[in-house]
């Protein structure tokens, strides 16, 4: 939601170009009218009204702006999980082994500030502390990215963490004011069954 408008990313019922991928619809919040039909995976609302959408597959790896009315108002070559605060930034996820990932700033006139290098083409969504700090799960290390791009790893998990398969699933949790970092591994001969690793950790801030 932003402002007066909400958008609706959707999945359709049968296989289409898109694979999957339905349309995303930007709606008036007051009526739920139809004010446009565009195209993208995910979105992030960046308030009076707009939203950036992003793409990524058959050789797309996008994000667009739009106002209010559906009109596009900026576009990067640049796609992943959006973190919108005093500025818009990217984990980058192209889903390709070796990445070319990294965490990058979106700009204005389509100019993409790059940051740090990512291991992981698949990075689950990120944590955001209260000073704009992103938490990445990067493969099996726990990274601190910050407002300027500048990056520490906080510390390296290890063990499962490590495995950067295919059948690996990961994922950054909030558990009180800890941490919670969770790998999964599918088993190869039972899909429905996995194996989980679970890491607790407390943040300490450096004076």
């Amino acid at each position: 939601m932003s402002g007066d408008r909400v958008l609706v990313t959707t999945d359709s019922m049968e296989y289409t170009a898109w694979g999957m991928l339905g349309p995303a619809l930007l709606l008036d919040l007051a009526d739920g009218r139809l004010v446009a039909e565009l195209r993208g995976q995910s979105a992030a609302a960046r308030g009076c009204g707009r939203f950036v959408l992003g793409l990524e597959g058959y050789e797309f790896f996008d994000t667009w702006e739009y106002d209010r009315d559906g009109n596009e108002t900026d576009a990067w070559r640049s796609y992943g999980h959006y973190v919108v605060g005093t500025g818009l930034r990217v984990v980058e996820a192209d889903r390709r082994v070796p990445t070319s990932g990294r965490v990058v700033r979106l700009l204005p006139g389509g100019v993409v500030e790059r940051g740090p290098h990512l291991s992981d083409g698949t990075p689950p969504e990120p944590l955001v502390l209260r000073d704009g700090t992103i938490l990445v799960l990067d493969g099996g290390a726990v990274r601190a990215v910050g407002r300027r791009l500048d990056s520490t790893v906080l510390v390296e998990l290890g063990g499962a963490a490590a495995d950067k398969r295919p059948r690996m699933f990961r994922a950054l949790r909030w558990d009180g004011d800890r941490v919670a970092a969770f790998v999964a591994e599918q088993h190869a001969d039972d899909p429905t069954r996995y194996t989980l690793d679970t890491w607790t950790l407390a943040l300490r801030h450096r004076a």
